[in-house]
């Protein structure tokens, strides 16, 4: 008998940028491709790849740049980074899928930038685990932030 799973991860981002009164600006909802560096952490998780002594780094900064090239895979980088990573917090979840009605698990990672931080025409963001490994990247519409 031959039994097999199958591990639908997928990301989301979700941009605003909102004026300093804090009024709301603009928002960007766009769909994220996790690269083949980012499989390979949830691979080792279940591997237990001995080189890496049991232990995988974890998401712990979002980058941002004014890249637009198209998303390929194999990315290891953004193709323009504006500044070093961004802290992110990090939120965990449960909820229940609208249409299988099966409980699923969400992460949740919120970065927020200062004023004086990643300015110019915002394009593209990927997610860095503390050893920069670029887990996922994802390309939108320009966004134009300034202080």
């Amino acid at each position: 008998m031959k039994l097999t799973d199958n591990l639908s991860i997928s990301g989301h981002l979700t941009a605003t940028l909102h004026h300093r009164v804090g009024k709301v600006v603009d928002t960007r909802h766009v769909s994220n491709s996790i690269t083949l560096g980012g499989r390979d952490l949830v691979m080792h998780l279940y591997n237990g790849d001995p080189n890496l002594k049991d232990t995988v780094n974890r998401v712990t900064q979002m980058r941002l740049g004014t890249g637009k090239t198209a998303f390929a895979a194999n990315q290891n980088a953004l193709a323009t980074q504006l500044e070093q990573g961004i802290s992110i917090e990090i939120y965990e979840s449960s909820a229940i899928d609208a249409q299988s009605k099966t409980p699923r698990k969400q992460l949740r990672l919120t970065a927020t930038l200062n004023e004086n931080q990643c300015n110019g025409e915002l394009q593209e963001e990927g997610l860095f685990t503390s050893d920069d490994v670029m887990y996922n990247r994802v390309v939108f519409a320009p966004i134009n932030k300034s202080d």
